[in-house]
């Protein structure tokens, strides 16, 4: 007999399962007020080169707005957003190789490619457990740096804990953007987005957005990616 505990225990390793893609469709208004611009050291996107296999950490820009709660409405609204940027030095055959696990003391200045993930929830509290609502994840691109390309893009949305009312949410959704069109916003609304699901980083629980994307430069490849998530960050790439 399976238990939840089980359950909690297999998620990391059961989402990477392969999921059919499922199309982009509701935008959602970004908010430009009330908001907090900052670095955030324990936040982090991978870069992996693909003929070593190794793999750094590159810093995470975080910007995040919060809206108090509407009359009759649940919860307050957030909109968090991680900008990612790739120094060009890194993009070079074999640097990686050459780098600690964290690339920021070796940026020149000069930036290749930029990435930007934005999560939008809204998060209540029940019985003393936290809840949130996820109706809506967007990213986009921007490349700086004529001599590198990317494809297989992708956002990915994905849940792991107990509903408020009743059941478990136990899903991930790929919205395949694949060659993406540089500075456009691609959007996804998870098909659980009305749905309030429990997150609990202690007992792996937790809404995630995540973005990927292939780059190429020079003949040789890399795979670019980070999640903004609430409870556990447990969602690993695949």
């Amino acid at each position: 007999m399976v238990t939840k505990r089980m359950m909690i225990a297999l998620a990391g390793a059961m989402l990477l399962l392969s999921v059919a893609p499922v199309q982009a469709s509701v935008m959602y208004p970004k908010t430009a007020s009330s908001g907090m611009h900052e670095q955030d050291a324990t936040k982090k996107a991978r870069l992996t080169e693909r003929a070593t296999g190794k793999t750094i950490e590159l810093p995470v820009e975080v910007f995040e707005t919060v809206s108090d709660a509407k009359p009759n409405e649940l919860g307050r609204k957030h909109e968090r957003t991680y900008t990612v940027r790739v120094p060009k030095s890194t993009l070079v055959p074999g640097s990686l190789q050459n780098l600690n696990s964290s690339s920021s003391s070796q940026n020149d200045g000069a930036i290749s490619m930029e990435a930007t993930l934005t999560q939008v929830w809204y998060q209540t509290e029940n019985g003393g457990r936290t809840y949130a609502r996820m109706p809506s994840i967007s990213g986009s691109w921007r490349r700086l740096d004529s001599q590198v390309y990317g494809n297989n893009a992708y956002l990915k949305a994905a849940c792991n804990g107990d509903y408020m009312d009743s059941g478990w949410c136990y899903r991930q959704e790929t919205f395949s953007v694949g060659v993406p069109t540089y500075e456009q916003t691609y959007y996804g609304t998870p098909s659980w987005d009305s749905s309030w699901v429990e997150v609990n980083e202690n007992a792996g629980m937790f809404q995630c957005a995540q973005t990927s994307i292939h780059l190429s430069r020079g003949g040789s490849s890399w795979d670019l990616w980070f999640n903004i998530c609430q409870g556990s960050n447990s969602l690993s790439w695949s």
